[in-house]
């Protein structure tokens, strides 16, 4: 038994809005799709979602997966370009394996590049993972679409609320030893991060799914026994500017009741 084919998936992205030039990220967890027919291994699952994305977007797409190392600056580990493995999953880390891959240098927020702005997405970037010409702001310039495979969570948002200097995040600057071709450097980057001591302040990834449904906002596509998810960038941060404008707390666990005690408890 099996719950999809091989040309369900080029059909579904279609489906949902994915077509030739686009440049995507895509945030996934491909398992929770089911069984695809004629399944060999996970590596071959990959591959098989790889060259459906492709065969949309052609030569002149893009593809970014997130290959973030956020366990860097908390356990004094080396950040290696190269070899590094990324914490986002099966298919996230077989693209950043691919041969043709660029990954950017962000000890923190790295992305596997793989297509025609491989390059400009993951070079050139600067030691704060969310301002001017980071990989998340360049997404943003080229109204990036991001596909959601099975995945609630998207880290775009973090630049949205950076962007809108929201109360609870704040930049916080670390250390880390970064090796890159071969050398080893040490370098100040920071990062935008929240207050660890309240876990109010953490993202409830729930919370912008039923949002931007509640709006009409995104395409939604079932496959097998999962579903996929696009909306651009431009549509991202216009919703999230409009729901920060309603309630400044709806993207984490707060409610409007708990802002004047976490005001209280960090900003006076």
């Amino acid at each position: 038994m099996y719950d999809y084919v091989e040309n369900d998936i080029k059909r579904i992205l279609v489906k949902i809005g994915i077509s030739s030039g686009d440049t995507i990220i895509c945030h996934s967890n491909i398992g929770l799709f089911g069984r695809i027919k004629n399944f060999t291994n996970k590596k071959g699952l990959c591959s098989i979602f790889f060259s459906s994305i492709f065969d949309i977007i052609g030569k002149k797409g893009t593809l970014l997966v997130p290959t973030f190392t956020t366990h860097i600056p908390t356990n004094n580990k080396v950040f290696d370009v190269d070899k590094t493995p990324s914490k986002m999953g099966l298919f996230a880390e077989w693209v950043r394996e691919h041969p043709k891959s660029i990954r950017s240098n962000d000890p923190f927020y790295s992305f596997a590049a793989n297509g025609a702005l491989a390059s400009y997405f993951c070079n050139n970037i600067p030691h704060n993972s969310f301002e001017k010409n980071s990989v998340f702001d360049k997404l943003h310039a080229k109204n990036a679409k991001v596909l959601c495979l099975n995945h609630p969570g998207c880290t775009f948002l973090h630049y949205v609320e950076r962007e809108l200097n929201v109360p609870y995040r704040f930049d916080k600057t670390f250390s880390p030893s970064i090796i890159q071709n071969g050398h080893r450097i040490t370098q100040n980057w920071k990062i935008w991060v929240r207050y660890l001591s309240d876990d109010k302040l953490a993202h409830d990834p729930r919370k912008f799914v039923k949002f931007i449904k509640d709006q009409s906002i995104g395409r939604y596509a079932t496959l097998g026994r999962g579903e996929m998810l696009t909306i651009t960038t431009t549509e991202i941060y216009n919703s999230v500017l409009s729901g920060l404008q309603q309630d400044k707390w709806f993207l984490v666990k707060a409610k409007k009741n708990d802002s004047q005690v976490i005001i209280n408890k960090y900003y006076k």
